[in-house]
């Protein structure tokens, strides 16, 4: 699974996406992988502010200051 800040064009100078993508097909879609990314957001305080998910990536959008915090959730929380 990778993690990376995306680029931004249209969306509020405040808030940035976070993309998780995976190589196996259905990660994103797989019972428990959201709920595992939400769960460390939440427990660092981080308010997703919108989740977009496909069947090999779910991206949310946090406040640009946040980013790298939710990065670091996500990497801690899937070993990579």
């Amino acid at each position: 699974m990778a993690v990376r800040k995306k680029s931004t064009t249209d969306m509020n100078s405040d808030s940035r996406p976070v993309s998780t993508a995976s190589k196996k097909p259905a990660a994103a879609t797989t019972p428990g992988v959201a709920a595992k990314i939400f769960a460390q957001l939440s427990d660092r305080k981080i308010n997703i502010e919108m989740i977009n998910a496909s069947m090999s990536a779910l991206n949310v959008v946090v406040k640009k200051e946040r980013v790298m915090d939710a990065i670091g959730a996500v990497r801690t929380e899937f070993g990579i």
